[in-house]
């Protein structure tokens, strides 16, 4: 049960990170055209 709650968390923060990162790369593509156009 221990693991199993452990597990969770870890799949919970590395979905935050997704999300986080997801978000930045939106934000990079609406304020930084010359970065997100090559």
């Amino acid at each position: 049960m221990l693991a199993l709650t452990i597990i969770v968390i870890l799949l919970t923060l590395f979905n935050y990170r997704l999300v986080l990162f997801d978000i930045i790369a939106i934000l990079g593509y609406y304020f930084m055209p010359k970065y997100a156009f090559r």
